[in-house]
């Protein structure tokens, strides 16, 4: 039964107002850096982020750290827009109705799943004599068995069927106590077949003669809820005249029932709300108070554990209970905008100044960035004693974090949409025109980049083997793909690949192509944009976009160079084309080629302006790594993810000291989160507005 509806309720003395969605001002363009050298004017302003709502990712995963629930609900939930490469941008995070009845509806399912009643093992008996069955049985006395033994008696393929409802699915075993009589033939025996919901799953033999009765079993498997069981469809064929008689039926399991209670439910259940059957309401009232400051992420107000116990209260008035009243509770602390949204409170709400942020605010801050779910134990006892406002403090929780397993969560999150996960999985190459691209082959590209992604945050890389990594993870379906034998996944050199990292990937060079054909100015475009940090606007009105491939037709870098030479159009040009041009030496799926299908040779040597000259992809990828813009984009996209929200030119007085932290550390991710986490923005937040 689904859970009645509970209103997302008001926040403290301000009342949230969901679905409106108000025109975010547009950032400044991002100026350079190289401006604020140590002689320049100190920071002034670190910014203000919006009200920041859980995004279905985080949503989650937090959802499952705290109700201990493998169940995945993020699906049920409208996508998140993606706004500045990412999906945690909080002035794009919006509470729209839809959200709110769907978001509902996906916490209800968690609830229950997670807060189930303990499973034991139950023994379930049924008469077919009983009013429940149905059939063409005989009901009568069991001939040779006690005259005032009731049962059924099943003959020339009669059968008597009932429903049962099962509380649990699982392992059972069935037993049928029966015996076979013969009328006139020499049959010693006659099968008894078993049915649920229409499928067979037993059959026994059941012997001649019925002085006593016999005990048939088998384990079977069952699903819950209403199940049909049926009995007696007897082979009509041979030993004519006989008939089945049967007393009972048992069904007792589920038999992997351990009689504990559900890992939600246990480490909810701090105390036992219930003892002997009668609440205990000051127990009830510990395990509401103790779930709400994990939801909440700070320690709760006696009000407001007031407020939250009134809906248990109204639970058990109408009948409720004690752990049906508990989940109601549950429910409205995960309705709650403290749980939903990353609140964080400006001591003064009306000066217009920074203030750092509370230590439970920094703490949830910190947790979202790299676990995109909210804060461990360790973090909260900091956050309750003060002491992760220490900068060293501060710095260690960083570290101690990104070796946690739930950092992986930075893949998904951050390094995937950075990345081009998105576009690959987005990818629909044409079968005809690919005929060995399959899903398979899909998920084994997924699956190199993926890697190198981890490689590059939390494992023992740096950010610049995004770019010149050496090898990559094959599974062997992608290593035939790239032309090299291998019979189990591990570690490889590619021939024409090594240096090139990311930019020879075949999830990048297919997430950027078109269905039947590669797309250099994609490909190029991505470069900049994601790489390099640089956005190149739209094509002019009227410009030509598309290429033409037919037989005749000027190669891809000429009919490129009639867009150079449209002054509109050069500008962009100049920086994509060089990009594009050299990744043709491999295909749409990013097969290696080193010519076109007609002959005309591939030219993957180049010069971009600011970088220079280049002969190979490997060659580019190894310039784009040295580039200090390169650099910086790392440090602003991070940086982007990190704060959530979009990066201005009043952002740069901050970036300049990150990167150069940066630089220093030796590219090395970690050093990078740890100089963002210790920025003025990521510790404080401003009043007003």
């Amino acid at each position: 039964m689904r859970m009645p509806s509970l209103s997302v309720v008001s926040l403290g003395m301000c009342t949230l107002t969901f679905g409106a969605c108000t025109p975010v001002e547009e950032p400044k363009p991002a100026e350079s850096p190289e401006q604020w050298d140590d002689a320049s004017p100190g920071p002034t302003d670190a910014g203000r982020v919006t009200l920041h709502r859980l995004n279905n990712r985080e949503l989650q995963n937090t959802l499952q750290a705290l109700l201990l629930s493998d169940l995945e609900v993020s699906g049920l939930l409208p996508a998140d827009p993606i706004t500045g490469g990412f999906d945690n941008n909080a002035e794009a995070l919006t509470m729209s109705t839809l959200y709110l009845e769907t978001l509902e509806i996906a916490v209800d399912q968690l609830i229950a799943d997670a807060l189930r009643p303990p499973v034991s093992v139950k023994t379930l008996r049924f008469e077919p004599e009983d009013e429940t069955w149905s059939g063409s049985g005989l009901e009568g006395n069991m001939g040779a068995w006690d005259e005032d033994l009731p049962a059924v008696t099943l003959y020339h393929g009669s059968s008597q069927s009932t429903f049962a409802s099962l509380d649990n699915a699982g392992p059972y075993a069935l037993r049928v106590s029966a015996c076979h009589e013969m009328w006139g033939n020499d049959c010693e025996s006659q099968q008894l077949p078993f049915w649920v919901d229409g499928e067979t799953v037993a059959t026994f033999d059941v012997g001649n003669g019925c002085k006593t009765p016999e005990t048939f079993e088998s384990e079977i498997t069952l699903e819950s809820g209403e199940t049909e069981l049926l009995i007696g469809v007897a082979d009509t064929e041979t030993c004519g005249g006989s008939h089945h008689m049967v007393d009972w039926i048992e069904l007792e399991g589920p038999l992997d029932a351990t009689g504990e209670l559900p890992p939600g439910r246990a480490k909810l259940y701090v105390c036992d709300p219930a003892p002997g059957g009668e609440t205990d309401v000051q127990c009830a009232r510990d395990i509401v108070q103790n779930f709400m400051n994990e939801a909440w992420r700070r320690p709760v107000t006696e009000a407001e554990v007031d407020s939250v116990m009134a809906v248990f209260t109204l639970s058990e008035d109408i009948g409720g209970d004690t752990h049906e009243s508990i989940a109601y509770a549950v429910k409205r602390t995960l309705l709650s905008p403290w749980f939903l949204f990353r609140v964080e409170v400006p001591d003064d709400a009306e000066a217009s100044t920074q203030q750092l942020l509370s230590a439970h605010e920094l703490a949830t801050r910190l947790s979202y960035t790299l676990w995109s779910s909210q804060p461990d134990d360790e973090l909260r006892d900091l956050a309750d004693s003060g002491e992760l406002l220490d900068l060293a403090v501060l710095e260690e929780q960083t570290r101690r974090m990104l070796q946690d397993p739930k950092a992986e969560a930075l893949i998904e999150g951050f390094g995937a949409q950075w990345l081009g996960l998105a576009d690959l999985a987005e990818a629909m190459p044409d079968g005809t025109t690919f005929p060995t691209f399959n899903d398979s082959l899909r998920e084994a590209m997924d699956s190199e980049l993926r890697d190198l992604i981890q490689r590059s945050l939390i494992g023992e890389g740096t950010l610049l083997d995004l770019l010149t990594a050496e090898t990559s993870w094959l599974e062997p379906v992608l290593a035939e793909h790239y032309g090299v034998s291998m019979t189990e996944a591990g570690y490889s050199a590619v021939p024409g690949r090594t240096g090139g990292g990311l930019l020879t990937t075949a999830a990048f060079l297919t997430g950027t192509s078109s269905t039947t054909r590669t797309s250099p100015v994609r490909r190029g475009h991505w470069v900049l944009s994601n790489l390099l940090c640089e956005e190149p606007p739209p094509p002019p009105d009227g410009v030509e976009q598309e290429f033409d491939q037919s037989e005749g037709a000027n190669t891809i870098a000429e009919q490129l160079a009639e867009h150079r030479a449209n002054p509109a159009c050069a500008g962009c040009h100049d920086q994509m084309d060089p990009i594009g041009i050299a990744l043709e030496t491999f295909d749409g799926i990013g097969l290696f080629r080193s010519a076109y299908d007609d002959g005309t040779p591939i030219e993957t040597s180049g010069e971009l302006p600011g970088i220079g000259t280049f002969t190979s992809v490997a060659e580019l990828a190894t310039a784009l790594s040295e580039q200090p813009q390169t650099h910086r984009c790392m440090v602003q996209k991070t940086y982007t993810y990190a704060l959530g929200r979009t990066t201005g030119a009043d952002d740069w007085p901050f970036i300049a000291p990150i990167e150069k932290q940066f630089l220093e550390a030796d590219y090395q991710f970690t050093d990078l989160i740890v100089g963002i986490v210790q920025s003025e923005p990521f510790r404080t937040h401003r009043g007003g507005e």
